[in-house]
Parts: C-alpha cells; structure tokens; sequence
C-alpha cells in the first residue's frame, strides 16, 4: 500500500493508522479509457481511538489526490471512481471510538456510493438466534435495516449533517444468505432460537439449487420486514429472493429516488438469471410509474 494513483507516496505512520481498518483496499486495476476505478471504503470495525479523527482526514485527502489524478489521467472518457460503504454513515456509533465517513468529500470527489444495506443478522453477530438477515425494514430496531440505512445517508442523521444528492447514492442487493440451524422444529420464524451452522455464506444460486429444489420445505416471505427465510425441518436459511429483492428495489427508488443498484454478486445468481431480472423489473416497473405520473401543480 505505499502509492497511490497520482498522488504523494503514504508515509509509514498513515499507512499503519489506514492498515488498521480491515476492508479497506487501496489500490488500482490500471488506468485507461473506460476503466471503473473503485476504492473500496467499508468500516465495519472498531479501530484506535486516536486513530479515527486522522483516519477521516487521511480518507478524505486519498479520495481528494485521487479524483485529481484521474481527472488528469482521462482523455475523451470520464474515469470514474466509486467506493462501497457501510450501511451508517457512522461505524459503531454506540461507542467512543466510533468512526465517521468524510462525508463532504464522498460527495464531492465519487461518482457515486454503494450503500451495502445487507448483513444485519448473520452467524457472527446472531450466535443464538435466526434473523432477518438482509432486512429492509425493521420493527423492533427500526436503525437496523435496509430502509434506514438509505435514510440515514440521505438526511444527514448523526453527526455529520452534510446531505448528499439522492441520485449517487446506490443500492447493494446481497445475492447470497446464511444457515442456522433450529433448536426445535416448530419455532422457525425470525428471532427462533437456532445456532450457526456455517460462518460462510449461502450464494443464492447454492440455496435454490442445493436445499429448496431438492428438499421441498417452506419458503417464507415477510413483507413485515421485506425479507426472507426457507426451513426444511431443522435447517433455516435466510435471504433474498425474487420478492424481497423487488420489494427492496421498488421502494428504494420509489421512496427514496436512488441513482441505481449494485449487485452482490451476480455469479451468484442462479442459471435462470431470477434475482437479477427481478431487480430489473421492479426498476422498469418504477420507470413506468414515475412517466405516468401527474404533473406537479
């Protein structure tokens, strides 16, 4: 990680201090036309206190000498640069240490942002009970989804109160889920008693291949939280289908106006191509409803 594209070579203390955030890449796949350049800038873990208020700085200026540099290197074609980030604009604001996103220079320096709204009950932070993995709303913690995360980074909740345009900001759709395994068969619903039977993910093509077309079971959506879960006696998977996907993609754009959406990642479609055409529609269905929309008064 010493350089950076077009800008001044990292000193050892920054890169320590950037080193301490994990799912932080730096880096570049060459430059040229029609080359998408991607920082990946996703906190999703504790770091130094002392570190975090110079972490923000030192974020902000790479994205800065980034963007300069880009600009400098395109010709006829726009390079563009992007970044994935957590679902808050705030890591672990619960805590001393917390982390806040440079918001202004996201805004001013990427062509957009990923949002991945996704992961909010997995095997790690859900050790004894199942839950709406992806959930796009939330009822007992209203923070903790989908819908609030986009929220979140639209009106500038917290401490940062910079707001960004609508129409950066990008939906991540999960195409994968996770496995628990039941305490008892008759409790299946979200929040059952239930432990990890894996740590990895379920890609969806896996789960509709693997489980739900060989074993039957009950596939369950639940508009309540606009997820999804499959049991089949004590095996419990939750995770995206083609409803909750079109659920999450219909509302996102309708309510909120987004630029667009992001897939993770489409290899793990299945071979009928189910959830990526059910995020095309839902967006196609939107387009429909805002031509034929009144005019405003």
């Amino acid at each position: 990680m010493g350089h950076y594209l077009g800008g001044a070579p990292l000193g050892t203390q920054e890169q320590n201090i950037l080193s301490d955030v994990p799912g932080l890449s730096l880096g570049n796949n060459g430059i040229g036309r029609d080359v998408y350049v991607v920082v990946i800038v996703v906190c999703k873990f504790r770091t130094k206190k002392s570190h975090t208020v110079q972490l923000k700085h030192l974020l902000g200026q790479l994205l800065a000498d980034w963007r300069h540099a880009l600009d400098e290197e395109a010709n006829e074609t726009k390079l563009l640069l992007t970044a994935a980030v957590f679902h808050q604009r705030v890591i672990n604001p619960d805590h001393a240490d917390q982390f806040s996103y440079p918001i202004q220079a996201l805004s001013d320096y990427l062509d957009w942002i990923n949002v991945l709204a996704m992961d909010f009950y997995t095997p790690s932070n859900s050790h004894q009970q199942t839950g709406p993995v992806h959930a796009w709303r939330n009822p007992p913690n209203k923070d903790w989804c989908g819908s609030a995360g986009i929220d979140n980074w639209i009106n500038g909740i917290g401490p940062n109160p910079v707001k960004i345009e609508t129409n950066k900001l990008v939906l991540g759709l999960p195409f994968y889920g996770y496995e628990w395994t039941l305490a008892g068969k008759h409790e299946h619903e979200f929040f059952a008693g239930a432990d990890p039977a894996k740590a990895t993910s379920l890609e969806f093509r896996t789960i509709q291949e693997q489980y739900i077309n060989k074993n039957g079971g009950r596939l369950v959506n639940d508009d309540e939280y606009g997820a999804t879960y499959w049991h089949q006696e004590a095996i419990w998977i939750g995770f995206d289908d083609a409803h909750s996907i079109a659920t999450q993609v219909g509302e996102a754009f309708t309510e909120y106006n987004l630029g667009g959406y992001v897939a993770w990642h489409l290899e793990a479609d299945d071979y009928n191509w189910t959830l990526s055409k059910a995020d095309f529609d839902a967006d196609e269905e939107k387009g429909e409803l805002a031509d034929t929309a009144p005019p405003d008064e």
